[in-house]
This record gives C-alpha cells, sequence and structure tokens, in this order.
C-alpha cells in the first residue's frame, strides 16, 4: 500500500545573525565578524496506516537534522454522492 502525499512544502527560511567585534578589548582598528545560522524546514503530509508510519520513522538520519513527527486521527466524512 502506498501512502497518499503531498509533495514537500518549503517553509520560510528563518536566518539568525550575530554581530560581534573581533577585539575583545575594544581597542584597535573597528573590524567584525559576522555570523549566521539558516533554519530550512520542509512539511510534508502523509495519509498512511500507524505502521507505515513506524517504518518511515524508524530510518537513520544523519546528525545535524531533527525532524518532527505529529500524528493526527482524522475522520473525513465523505459526500453522500461520492461514490
Amino acid at each position: 500500500m502506498v501512502p497518499e502525499r503531498k509533495s514537500p512544502v518549503r517553509m520560510p527560511t528563518k536566518i539568525f545573525r550575530i554581530t560581534t567585534r573581533k577585539t575583545p578589548s575594544g581597542e584597535g582598528s573597528k573590524t567584525w565578524d559576522r555570523f549566521q545560522m539558516r533554519i530550512h524546514k520542509r512539511v510534508i503530509d502523509l495519509h498512511s496506516p500507524s505502521e507505515i508510519v513506524k517504518q518511515i520513522t524508524s530510518i537513520s538520519i544523519k546528525p545535524g537534522v531533527d525532524i518532527e513527527v505529529t500524528i493526527a486521527d482524522v475522520l473525513v466524512q465523505l459526500p453522500r454522492n461520492y461514490l
């Protein structure tokens, strides 16, 4: 059984920036270091049985990659004339 899915939806990229002086004492030329961290998120909606969700969550993932799984039981009522 192939789960129904929607392609990955890109969420806005979060950019955290820190600008700091290179010299700790404040003396000397005014040189600055700029650091930034970018966080990229994707959202994938899967409509599948719990067995398939268990298989998906058991995949090994590289360090530094975080995955959040939310499981929601949703009952969908179809219109009477759907079939």
